[in-house]
């Protein structure tokens, strides 16, 4: 047996059992939800001041200190997002994209006699021995909807980078944003930011969870589901789901009027009427679907009777028939109206020979004396000042 071939090759299998990846932590966090999350656009935000001024103190202290910010390129972070399949989609910077999240960095680490005695060694040993280089990356992020802050994250996140002759090829940076972004979205969880109802809560928008009343029975439907969507703008839909027939449903949405001009009531339906038609059109569009085919906008009074007294509100009903592919003829009825500063709309579809029309009408008119709808939020009536001030015209 050669003595000394088995020394050496002892040698080098402890050598070789040296080498070692990257050491970094990270964060569980619930990678099946119920639903995904909205769409996100990820940026590099610039660093805060109190974040600049952090980096550049540390850095005057010694010769032995560094640091420095957004040293991570930003696709690494767009990656990880993306590859966390929690979102409905993520984009790198994309602008109109209505929640965006924003990152800074401060990379910062102190050489010690330590860590100059391991790096000595591992150049002894031509990068055989683990070069080792122990750092803590302070985070700065946030999540915003339209300008708008949601919530901010703020915390130090350690990193060990080893490397050495059978690790040269490993990607510090593709570790750092998976770290990184681990932490985030696990804050972002346990925080429930995404939620539609911390959403609106954070813009001040309406409170449709507390403050949206709508009566569980009407007729032979009952209240099967709720939705509150993210977009402020688009407010909440309301399923009622027939007893006895559960293809038979009604969808009940509730949104705020989108124009500042809220005293012309019949203008103001007829406007948005052309809105349900257009998004009726895309969507049958988007299924290879002809558009279909609408009867005129029919407008017409109806009392309302609660217990602050008796109104008069304006109904406005619009009806349009189309063919699917399969040769099926299909008729889609609608209901407007206008409650404070809000829609409420009633939307059917069924089968042409089914002709649910008059139990519709007979369920929405008994809907709406039951329905409350939240009263005007600090949110809209912002975005409806900039609305006039920027010259939306009148509907007078």
């Amino acid at each position: 047996m050669n003595y000394k071939g088995s020394v050496l090759a002892l040698g080098f299998t402890l050598l070789t059992g040296c080498a070692t990846t990257n050491q970094f932590t990270f964060a569980e966090y619930d990678d099946l939800p119920d639903e995904k999350l909205p769409p996100v656009s990820i940026y590099f935000q610039t660093p805060s001041d109190e974040l600049s001024e952090f980096c550049s103190n540390y850095d005057k202290q010694s010769a032995w200190h560094f640091c420095a910010t957004n040293n991570v390129h930003l696709q690494y972070f767009y990656e990880e997002f993306k590859n966390t399949n929690l979102f409905e989609d993520v984009y790198y910077a994309k602008s109109d994209v209505d929640f965006n999240i924003l990152i800074s960095l401060a990379n910062y680490s102190q050489t010690s006699g330590k860590s100059i005695g391991q790096n000595t060694l591992s150049a002894a040993t031509l990068l055989i021995a683990p070069l080792t280089s122990e750092e803590t990356y302070r985070v700065d992020a946030a999540l915003v909807w339209n300008g708008e802050l949601i919530e901010q994250y703020q915390q130090d996140i350690p990193f060990v980078a080893n490397s050495n002759l059978f690790t040269m090829d490993q990607n510090d940076s593709a570790d750092i944003a998976k770290s990184i972004t681990s932490h985030i979205i696990k804050d972002f969880q346990e925080k429930n930011v995404f939620a539609p109802e911390n959403v609106n809560k954070k813009l001040k928008a309406s409170n449709y969870l507390d403050d949206l009343k709508l009566p569980e029975f009407t007729g032979e439907y009952s209240l099967n589901q709720k939705k509150i969507f993210h977009n402020p703008l688009f407010g909440t839909v309301n399923r009622y789901v027939h007893e006895q027939f559960e293809f038979d449903y009604v969808d009940v949405f509730v949104y705020p009027v989108r124009h500042w001009d809220l005293s012309n009531s019949d203008k103001v339906l007829i406007r948005e009427m052309d809105v349900v038609k257009h998004e009726i059109n895309i969507f049958l569009k988007e299924q290879g679907v002809e558009q279909a085919s609408f009867n005129e906008v029919e407008i017409r009074p109806i009392k309302r009777i609660t217990e602050s007294g008796e109104t008069l509100l304006n109904l406005a009903s619009l009806s349009g028939s189309y063919t699917i592919n399969d040769g099926g003829n299909f008729k889609t009825v609608i209901y407007l109206c206008q409650l404070k500063d809000k829609f409420v709309k009633y939307r059917v579809t069924f089968e042409d020979d089914a002709d649910l029309s008059k139990q519709v009408e007979f369920f929405v008119e008994n809907h709406l004396q039951q329905i409350e709808v939240p009263n005007e939020s600090l949110f809209m009536a912002k975005i409806r000042q900039s609305w006039r001030a920027n010259s939306q015209e009148s509907l007078n």
